[in-house]
């Protein structure tokens, strides 16, 4: 029987090795903070834009359903820093009034009459709003239809809307923009 004195020591690692191991654990680190941290930013820009436009398109609905109800038009102002136009439903005497304020860049909708009062900011970050009002006229060419610009409020059948919001994650700007042409349909002759 052979008997050792000395047993062999306990192989480690070496210098070089745990330098190379440090290495690869770090890159590999990196590489995945680096993901989660884009995952991460791609969810929120994602989050937002999708916030955005679900504001946007119940703006259009909210005033789609209003603006149809209308009777007619009895007011509208314009200047660069706020516009206003202002609706008339007499059957249930109710009375539209749409805001757009460029200092506080929203769109607000105000409702009078009949048994309530109703103030609602419909959009925030709306940087453009605009409002176009047309008769019952279309001027007709070979490729296509559009309304004539109505040339009295009296006169007014369709209005179209356009508005623009911004926001800003970072670098990142999400942007939606809507356009709609919207018929009052109760209009009293």
């Amino acid at each position: 029987m052979k008997v050792q004195l000395h047993p062999s020591p306990a192989r480690g690692l070496t210098l070089m090795e745990l330098l190379v191991a440090t290495a690869v654990s770090s890159i590999l680190a990196a590489v995945l903070f680096t993901l989660a941290g884009f995952g991460q930013r791609s969810f929120a820009i994602v989050a937002n834009d999708s916030q955005l436009d679900a504001k946007s398109r119940y703006a259009l609905d909210l005033l789609t359903r209003e603006i149809k109800q209308a009777t007619s038009v009895t007011a509208a102002t314009s200047n660069s820093i706020c516009k206003s136009l202002s609706l008339t439903n007499a059957s249930s005497a109710v009375g539209i009034t749409l805001a757009w304020s460029a200092q506080d860049r929203t769109l607000t909708l105000n409702e009078t009459g009949g048994s309530f009062l109703t103030n609602q900011t419909l959009l925030t970050a709306c940087d453009q709003w605009d409002y176009f009002l047309y008769g019952h006229a279309l001027t007709v060419s070979a490729s296509n239809a559009a309304p004539v610009a109505a040339t009295t409020l009296a006169n007014c059948k369709m209005i179209g809307l356009t508005w623009s919001c911004c926001t800003n994650l970072g670098k990142i700007t999400n942007r939606v923009t809507r356009a709609a042409q919207i018929a009052l349909r109760n209009r009293v002759n």
